[in-house]
């Protein structure tokens, strides 16, 4: 049950609130928890039941997080949630374990409209963690579908008899790697934990068209050598001007990457790429360093060139970060994997190129979109 009372209705100091059942009940009502919330929330519950049906969609939630002891909220990632055992309640309380060792508890105000708690990082640093509900999405959005945990579940079957089975949908994503371990509360005091292992896919398994957006520091339009055509079984070319250059895949989920491959264009030697950093963010904005080359070069034109390393991290944004060339432009073709391809593979890039351009300029030429594969 939830009362709203008028705040005209309350007076300065103490006030009494009677719940009484009627003459012809048929029963008691036993009142086992009250709180007591503003009317913004109440408002906010009333909106989001009106807003969505019953069962339970992802939470999108507008979060910040501060030092103990500091009186400075900052922004944080955005969080997502949803666990649902289709038994139509809520968590109320919900903690998780990342992969790179970072954590979070968290407590929900009821309806999930808010939430309170602590985070520690995988460097250790203990942060306040909290978060306002912004909104609710179906759970029928494909990029929500993509990255959904989803399990068959028995439970209850004691003594060799068959337990209750059920589908349990499990997604959090809070800007950081992967979860690893779940672990929630409900109104009832039902508990559940849920581990998760990393699926082993093949060392060929490629996940280039898991990417969503692809960036550059520049691109030569007038040609139509954009960077959109690195996602494209074409022979069309990225060219970017000045002699560094940067290029940036955000995939749809987060993708551990151990191979890529850089491609010579059908362009002067001098824009091939000499040295150049390989970098991983599952925020955007805070990159680690996974692989760099110095003093690399390319035998002919639309020649494919591997590299491997060791990937030990899911990352959902990747940016190459060239940091010179071989005399004016660059000419390469990202690719990426977790081993090399086998010689049979078809060589994965070239393209036209017209008109002249002014050095030095930076370009990347394919003729198969840059592959992912997954270690």
């Amino acid at each position: 049950m939830a009362f709203a009372v008028p705040g005209e209705a309350l007076v300065a100091g103490v006030n009494t609130l009677c719940v009484r059942g009627c003459a012809e009940a048929r029963g008691l009502l036993w009142l086992y928890r009250i709180t007591v919330e503003p009317s913004r929330i109440c408002a906010r519950m009333h909106l989001m039941a009106e807003e969505r049906p019953a069962e339970a969609a992802v939470c999108a939630y507008r979060t910040e997080w501060r030092a103990p002891g500091s009186a400075e909220w900052r922004p944080a990632p955005r969080l997502l949630v949803h666990l649902d055992r289709g038994e139509g309640s809520l968590p109320v309380r919900l903690a998780w374990r990342a992969q790179d060792g970072a954590e979070a508890s968290i407590g929900f105000q009821p309806a999930m409209t808010e939430f309170y708690g602590h985070r520690r990082a995988a460097d250790g640093t203990l942060t306040e963690y909290r978060g306002l509900l912004e909104g609710r999405s179906p759970l029928r959005d494909s990029a929500l579908e993509e990255v959904m945990h989803r399990f068959r579940t028995v439970e209850g079957g004691g003594s060799g008899s068959p337990g209750l089975r059920q589908e349990l949908r499990l997604l959090i994503e809070d800007g950081g790697p992967p979860v690893e371990r779940v672990i929630w509360g409900d109104p009832a005091g039902h508990s559940g934990t849920v581990s998760l292992l990393a699926a082993e896919p093949g060392p060929e398994a490629e996940v280039t068209d898991l990417v969503t957006r692809v960036r550059a520091h520049s691109e030569f339009t007038e040609a139509g050598e954009v960077a959109e055509n690195l996602l494209h079984d074409s022979w069309h070319k990225w060219l970017g001007h000045g002699d560094r250059a940067w290029l940036e895949f955000t995939l749809r989920r987060p993708v551990a990457v151990g191979h890529y491959v850089l491609t010579s264009a059908n362009d002067v030697p001098g824009r091939d790429p000499k040295d150049w950093t390989l970098k991983g963010s599952n925020d955007g904005e805070h990159w680690v360093d996974l692989d760099s080359r110095v003093e690399e070069s390319f035998a002919y034109r639309h020649q494919p060139r591997g590299f491997t390393f060791a990937a030990t991290t899911d990352y959902r944004h990747y940016r190459l970060e060239i940091t010179r060339n071989a005399g004016r432009t660059r000419s390469s073709s990202p690719r990426s994997a977790s081993s090399p391809p086998p010689p049979s593979r078809r060589a994965s890039s070239a393209t036209t190129s017209g008109r002249a351009r002014r050095p030095p300029d930076t370009a990347a030429h394919r003729c198969r979109p840059p592959r992912i594969r997954s270690p």
